[in-house]
């Protein structure tokens, strides 16, 4: 659930922060760049708190503190979990932001092409 949140809070606000600074380049107005933010920030928001919550709501295992002999094996044991989670994790995280990046600029890309054909059509 933690997950899950954090990566929508940074998707929304890297979202925002690229729309604005995409919109402000091409020298839109204010109204535009922020409506081009928002919707950016939407849809980095969804792809990165979905790829987040999938990520450490499926890789997350509790760690045995029960079984612990001493706190440095306690500390071997924390630092071993983490090495191997973060194998795990790190291309986990990569191919669903890498799925749901794709999904959107196949979306965009079709409406692209839609309208150059309709342009071609005109022209």
């Amino acid at each position: 659930m933690i997950g899950t949140l954090g990566g929508a809070l940074f998707g929304c606000v890297y979202g925002f922060m690229v729309g604005l600074l995409r919109a402000f380049s091409r020298h839109f107005g204010l109204s535009t760049a922020l409506e081009i933010g928002l919707v950016d920030a939407n849809v980095f928001g969804l792809i990165f708190g979905g790829a987040a919550g999938l990520t450490f709501c499926l890789l997350e295992t509790p760690l045995d503190i029960v079984s612990a002999v001493s706190p440095g094996s306690v500390l071997r044991t924390d630092r071993r979990t983490v090495l191997t989670q973060l194998c795990f994790r790190a291309p986990v995280f990569g191919t669903a932001v890498g799925f749901g990046a794709g999904a959107v600029y196949q979306f965009r890309h079709a409406r692209l092409q839609s309208r150059l054909a309709q342009g071609r059509r005109r022209g």
